[in-house]
């Protein structure tokens, strides 16, 4: 391997933005249903304990990149002098440059390479490991772009169709007159018609429309554009906890989900405070939410200045994540009570802030548009991300270095058409997140504490415990004590 690559020039700021994009985007709009489910209390407490071990999992990752880059650094040396030095044997030569390396700490700085985590797990590992990895990943991933495809087309088809200005220009070109535009709540309590399912699926097809030529591309040609994104983004946020927040304190009655015409007397039953027997929607809509793990190597892999920069980015990018999910999965259910849907922004399409209905201003309207439609472009920018990651990981697990560009691109338009074929057929957000939790739950809690635990075994065997302490990033390490504890709450669960 060579692990001098080009230092990358991107700015703290834009890998702030895509480790933000790739962790909020379905989260905020999931946790608040779970939170209702398992309670606000109880919700509280098991969310701050996992979101804890998950933060600290974000930095066992970047120790253990760290780590290997410096294995894999004094791997190559070893060999050269090895080959090269004649005055010596081959083991001389070797514990020469042993002997040298305990003092040099300029091993374990990060480069521009990206580092993924079943390389490692090949290359310190076992082949069980990496596989099981690969599987746990892939699947998670897979869940992800199918939650956000899902997401979309719900949240189009609610307000819009897609094809009406052709429908309607052909209607009033034939004399037959504009017809009404088809729109679809998918998550109603009334049958679906075949109208809400082509409505659905005209708005999937937009949505690959945008997204697969994004996920074609690389992440360093898209950081304008997910910085923007995640501007958006807090503004939405913004907004629903916003409104939220001042319904529950002014004790004014929310939108009824299912009933266009505001009623000011009728309030939705309050959200219990704890129910141990609904806490498994919240530990796995936690789990993934908080599954930022995998996408680490490759977001942080054009970071300018990486000593500097990356432990502050991913601390600042998980905390600010974490705090925005416990902020808006309080808000919503405080509000909303059990009338709280697997995807909160729908909540918000008959709020008319305590106006009767026909009399809401301008201004009202305009932001509940934005907090319906805002998802959809939400979407759009943590759908590339995931896809890009998910298909560049399985082109280097099948063809590792050798693999072609034209393989990464077949394997990146593979992994994104096949999650919005599937939302086509399964779009129920709760379901897919219970599924995809499961191995979320591996990813978040057992593979950080496992990865950092073979690769620091291994470097203190290369360079001396010393060495290690003194790199660049061993900051970021906890006890095994913690680590330990990381499975075993992944366990328990």
């Amino acid at each position: 391997h060579s692990f001098g690559g080009e230092e990358g020039s991107i700015g703290p700021k834009y890998i702030f933005a895509f480790l933000v994009n790739a962790t909020l985007c379905v989260g905020f709009n999931s946790l608040p249903f779970a939170f209702s489910k398992s309670g606000l209390a109880l919700g509280t407490l098991l969310f701050c304990i996992l979101v804890g071990f998950s933060w600290l999992g974000a930095l066992w990752i970047v120790t253990a990149i760290s780590n290997y880059h410096a294995i894999c650094r004094h791997v190559v040396q070893e060999r050269y002098l090895n080959t090269h030095t004649h005055t010596d044997t081959p083991q001389t030569a070797a514990s020469q440059h042993r002997e040298h390396a305990i003092y040099n700490t300029t091993y374990f700085e990060i480069s521009g390479h990206a580092c993924h985590i079943d390389s490692i797990l090949k290359s310190l590992g076992t082949l069980t490991a990496k596989r099981c990895y690969a599987v746990v990943f892939a699947l998670m991933s897979i869940g992800s772009l199918w939650s956000y495809a899902a997401i979309f087309g719900a949240s189009f088809a609610a307000k819009l169709e897609v094809l009406y200005p052709l429908r309607a220009l052909y209607g009033w070109a034939s004399g037959e007159g504009v017809p009404p535009m088809h729109t679809c709540d998918l998550y109603g309590e009334g049958p679906l018609t075949w109208e809400c399912y082509v409505t659905y699926w005209q708005a999937l097809a937009l949505f690959a429309c945008i997204v697969v030529p994004l996920s074609l591309c690389d992440l360093k040609e898209q950081g304008w554009f997910h910085f923007l994104m995640a501007s958006l983004r807090f503004v939405l946020i913004g907004g629903i906890v916003g409104a939220s927040v001042y319904m529950a304190a002014s004790g004014q009655a929310p939108p009824h989900p299912e009933i266009d015409t505001y009623d000011p007397t009728k309030f939705p039953p309050r959200a219990k405070m704890a129910d141990w027997l609904q806490i498994r929607p919240l530990l796995t809509a936690t789990a993934f939410a908080m599954s930022i793990h995998g996408n680490i190597p490759d977001c942080i892999q054009h970071l300018a200045d990486k000593p500097q920069h990356l432990t502050t980015t991913v601390q600042a990018a998980t905390g600010t994540s974490s705090l925005v999910f416990l902020v808006i999965g309080l808000a919503v259910p405080l509000a909303f009570g059990k009338w709280t849907l697997p995807v909160c922004s729908l909540n918000f399409q008959h709020y008319t802030a305590g106006y009767m209905t026909g009399s809401v201003p301008h201004w009202i309207t305009a932001l509940v548009q934005y907090i319906i439609f805002a998802p959809t472009v939400d979407v759009i920018s943590a759908f590339p991300i995931n896809a890009i990651v998910l298909g560049d990981n399985v082109n280097t697990m099948l063809h590792g270095r050798k693999g072609t560009p034209r393989q990464k691109l077949m394997y990146r338009l593979m992994v994104a058409l096949g999650p919005i074929f599937g939302a086509g057929i399964l779009f129920n957000i709760d379901n897919i997140l219970e599924w995809t939790g499961v191995p979320s739950f591996f990813l978040v809690f057992m593979m950080p504490p496992g990865l950092w635990y073979i690769t620091h075994r291994e470097a203190v065997k290369r360079f001396g415990e010393e060495t290690v302490k003194s790199a660049p990033f061993y900051g970021c390490h906890c006890s095994p004590l913690l680590a330990s504890l990381s499975v075993c709450v992944c366990v328990h669960a």
